[in-house]
């Protein structure tokens, strides 16, 4: 049977895994079948990995869900968030801010998968102010999909590190979505500043981005600018555990 892990409510804090993987949390299940795996309403700041500094799997998933979750000031020479091996696996309602990796080719948000049944999709999500510190030319996007069938919708993509002015790969299926530079081939993309209230306005390193006030304003052109059938019960409720639909 598939084991089966809720974490809720959680604080994963300054946890390190130096030369390895999954500085907070590691998916090892070595039972032979997937894990289920929730993870809700946590906040992970200052962990550190080679790879995954956040999330990293070894074993695979049958279903991951990430809700209304905080990433924020985590450090990897890799990858941040690390996703491998899964049948279905989400990130909803969730800010990832803050953040930095270092080399050429590193990601905060990395995504791989080998058949199209692997289903991602990243939805009402808000990925800013993640920096590659890395000296020389960096290679790879922030937020990078290793195919064409993983999803992004209304979400904000916006004053990351970019690589040829993109921050996310242009293979990405994106939609109803602010990014930074546009996105060719993708639906209801506005290139404009999302108007935060107070937003982190640094040098580009890790910060953490609690210290900062990432809600956007009224005049805000991500308001009324979502696709409401992407949002579904039970995942409907913003960071601030309102309806994520209002009027």
């Amino acid at each position: 049977a598939s084991v089966r892990l809720t974490i809720a409510d959680c604080e994963f804090n300054n946890n390190q895994a130096g030369s390895g993987s999954g500085g907070a949390v590691c998916n090892g299940n070595v039972n032979g079948s997937g894990s289920i795996v929730t993870i809700q309403d946590s906040r992970f700041k200052n962990n550190s990995a080679r790879v995954g500094a956040c999330l990293y799997n070894s074993q695979s998933y049958n279903e991951l869900v990430i809700d209304r979750c905080i990433f924020t000031n985590n450090t990897s020479e890799n990858s941040i968030l690390s996703f491998d091996d899964f049948e279905s696996a989400q990130l909803l309602n969730s800010y990832v801010i803050g953040n930095s990796v270092d080399g050429f080719s590193s990601n905060v948000i990395n995504v791989n998968s080998t058949t199209q049944d692997e289903v991602f999709s990243m939805i009402n999500c808000t990925v800013v102010h993640n920096f590659n510190t890395y000296a020389n030319t960096v290679q790879s996007e922030i937020i990078r999909f290793f195919d064409s069938y993983h999803v992004i919708q209304n979400s904000i993509i916006h004053g990351n590190t970019e690589v040829v002015g993109r921050q996310v790969t242009a293979n990405a299926n994106v939609s109803h979505s602010i990014v930074e530079g546009g996105h060719a081939g993708g639906t209801s993309i506005i290139d404009e500043d999302p108007l935060f209230s107070s937003p982190y306005t640094g040098v580009q390193a890790g910060f953490d981005a609690t210290d900062f006030d990432y809600r956007v304003q009224p005049t805000s052109p991500a308001v009324n600018a979502g696709f409401n059938d992407a949002v579904v019960a039970p995942y409907d409720l913003d960071l601030s555990q309102l309806s994520r639909i209002q009027g």
